[in-house]
């Protein structure tokens, strides 16, 4: 049993963690959980036409009266405005055309060339033709020249000039407006290639490729090929290579291709060889090439080029930024990933010395959904280094390590350029692990205090219930918040809240259960992010609570007048019948604490409400690190129950123990304390007191 209740012990489950895997080499690694291309030349472009709202005026006469036009009856006029018409040059099938203005966000658009077309070899005709388009935003559309409007001209071949018209229906009103456009159709491009650049390229690079006649969008695309011969860095030795990459052009005579390993492989090396392009044309299997240019391009090894911290430990993140690193990827034909690996020994606190030389150099997994190619986030996790609570120093290399398609390229070792030491020789800190647990105060919580009249003094209430769980965990690797952490990535989070909305009153209940392995019970805090808090729908389908947390409103069963006959006491009404409107008190002004004449009262009322609340919390927040310390996997309180104790069951826990009534006080018993000090220490700290 793990609530804090007097009702039947009960049982209950957590989510069980997402998990993503990828196979490499026989390992499998578990982890946890352009834009819109501007058309050139600019063909037109004019200031923006406004268009005047209609102004209604009604003339009052000296004795006459005349009707008012209400606001609900004045009519919003359409408006619709062409600021620029832009399109590549010359236009072939499936082209784009844009066209930026105003008032495209709404109502019915139609967009239309209107004009004269001379097809080549052939006669003028004259152009009325609706053109299809895409809404891009409410300041741009997208016309595009298909089949349907290639036919509707009669040629694939010829020139237009006229204009573009963007005609807008909303309400039975219509506005227009107009660009005026010109270009030349062709039914093909042959494309050349200028030149290639950089020469030196990691992976998720952009090689800029210039030259003439790119295809863009629609139209097809521009394929870049590169045959030769690729000399390898380790061994020197060359094999035959064909890559092709489609560009993704941004103009007529500007693109880009992103490196991959499809276009040279994973290997670091230099390829020498013939750079071509070819046109593929919607619809058209057969392409136009350009000449073949001699081109080399090294490609370099992955490699980080900088850290945010030399000191790591549980749970918290360090930031690598880097270039060459290739983000997940496991579909049918691909698989690529990027590992960090250490390589070196770890000097343990404990003055033991672990080898990670060669085969047993340290293999880690970056967070995946952080990994790019120019950016990793790592985070210490319980499994990274054999064991929860490790703690020393690494010495050695730090690099990236890539995999793809069952080939693997090991980067540059990272230069941490210590004094008297090989420049890449680093140190890296392990700090011992410390739990960070986030105390969220749920929106109904300053609610909940308008029982007791403390909601004026919310604040105090919760710096006592504050001081109260650090008192408590105090010694130990435990920081108690109440903001949300950003330094840490894996922390856990307890809320607070007003009702129990299990509806069964409990004071609270941790609902972090994860039932793996058959038991509840988190032994050796393996898990650093739980949440006491929500709801765990699998424990609501087995019929127990599924609600989290710690419930304020729940704690008015102590209450002799007002809560459970069972639990009730005449010394809660005591203690807060000066504050409690049900009660007979009078709720806490503003103002009124600190320096009124109930100082003594209020404060009174501060404390036991923080005592309450803060040592419910500690309690389960205990359990969620895997206490009790005795007992098998299902035992979740102390075996014998004592004064005082926080892991006793929630029906040995009286009101004035709870409280710290009469100089109560309460402490870990010694198998808890200890067992917390075992896998949250802290350092250069003494053994906390406890109850035998």
């Amino acid at each position: 049993m793990r609530q804090e209740t007097t009702l039947p012990a009960s049982a209950w489950t957590r989510r069980p963690s997402e998990a993503a895997a990828i196979d490499l080499g026989g390992n499998r690694w578990r982890h946890l959980p352009h834009p819109d291309v501007s058309r050139a030349p600019l063909v037109f472009r004019r200031p923006l036409k406004i268009v005047p709202a209609l102004l209604l005026l009604a003339t009052l006469g000296a004795c006459g009266t005349a009707d008012s036009t209400t606001e609900a009856d004045a009519v919003v006029p359409v408006t619709v405005a062409v600021t620029s018409v832009s399109a590549p040059t010359p236009l072939v099938p499936n082209s784009s055309i844009q066209i930026d203005g105003l008032g495209f966000a709404d109502g019915t658009l139609t967009v239309s060339l209107e004009g004269t077309f001379v097809p080549e070899g052939g006669a003028p005709l004259a152009v009325n033709l609706v053109l299809s388009h895409d809404v891009v935003s409410p300041s741009r559309l997208r016309g595009g020249l298909d089949g349907n409007a290639i036919s509707e001209l009669g040629s694939s071949r010829g020139s237009f000039s006229g204009r573009l018209v963007v005609t807008k229906v909303r309400d039975g009103q219509r506005a227009s407006d107009s660009g005026s456009l010109n270009f030349q159709l062709v039914e093909s491009l042959t494309p050349s290639l200028d030149a290639l650049s950089p020469d030196v390229v990691f992976f998720g690079d952009e090689l800029q490729v210039r030259g003439t006649n790119f295809l863009i969008g629609a139209e097809g695309s521009s394929v870049l090929t590169l045959a030769g011969s690729f000399t390898l860095d380790d061994g020197g030795s060359s094999v035959d290579t064909i890559g092709k990459v489609a560009l993704l052009a941004t103009s007529r005579t500007e693109a880009t291709v992103l490196v991959l390993p499809d276009l040279l492989g994973v290997s670091s090396g230099r390829f020498k060889g013939t750079a071509s392009l070819e046109n593929l044309h919607a619809g058209n299997a057969n392409g136009e090439k350009s000449d073949s240019v001699n081109h080399e391009l090294t490609l370099a090894r992955p490699t980080f080029t900088s850290l945010s911290s030399f000191s790591i430990s549980r749970g918290r993140s360090v930031q690598f930024t880097a270039r060459g690193l290739l983000p997940l990827l496991s579909n049918a034909g691909t698989d690529q990933l990027t590992l960090l690996r250490l390589e070196g020994q770890l000097l343990l606190d404990d003055f033991s010395v672990v080898p990670l030389q060669g085969n047993s150099a340290l293999l880690l997994g970056f967070e995946l959904e952080s990994l790019t190619y120019d950016r990793a986030t790592f985070i210490l996790r319980y499994d990274d280094l054999g064991a929860a609570n490790i703690s020393g120093q690494f010495q050695g290399t730090i690099a990236p390590v890539v995999y793809y398609n069952g080939t693997e390229q090991r980067g540059d070792p990272f230069n941490c350029n210590l004094p008297g030491e090989s420049p890449t020789f680093c140190k890296v800190e392990i700090a011992p692990q410390t739990q960070v647990i986030f105390a969220k105060f749920l929106d109904d919580f300053p609610q909940a205090l308008e029982r007791f009249g403390l909601r004026n003094v919310e604040a105090l209430v919760k710096a006592r219930i504050l001081d109260v769980m650090r008192r408590d965990y105090g010694g130990l690797s435990i920081e108690i918040r109440d903001t949300r952490p950003t330094d840490y990535v894996e922390y856990s989070v307890v809320e607070i809240a007003g009702v129990d909305p299990n509806h069964q009153d409990l004071f609270g209940l941790d609902n972090t259960c994860s039932g793996e392995n058959g038991s509840c019970k988190d032994t050796g805090n393996k898990r650093f992010n739980d949440v006491i808090g929500g709801k765990n729908a699998l424990s609501g389908e087995k019929g127990f609570p599924s609600y989290g947390g710690v419930f304020v409103d729940s704690f008015f069963q102590f209450s002799k007048k007002k809560g459970n006959p069972a639990l009730g006491t005449e010394t809660f009404d005591e203690i807060f019948g000066c504050c409690s409107p049900e009660l007979g008190g009078n709720t806490v002004q503003v103002g009124e604490y600190p320096g009124g004449s109930r100082d003594a009262e209020i404060a009174e009322a501060i404390r036991v409400l923080g005592n309450i609340l803060g040592n419910t919390i500690v309690h389960e927040v205990g359990h969620s690190l895997g206490m009790t310390a005795q007992g098998g996997a299902d035992t979740f309180h102390n075996l014998i129950d004592k004064p005082g104790a926080i892991m006793d069951n929630g029906s040995s826990r009286p009101f004035s123990e709870r409280a710290e009534l009469d100089g109560t006080t309460i402490l870990f018993r010694c198998h808890n304390r200890r067992y917390l000090e075992q896998i949250l220490p802290k350092p250069g700290a003494p053994q906390g007191d406890c109850i035998p």
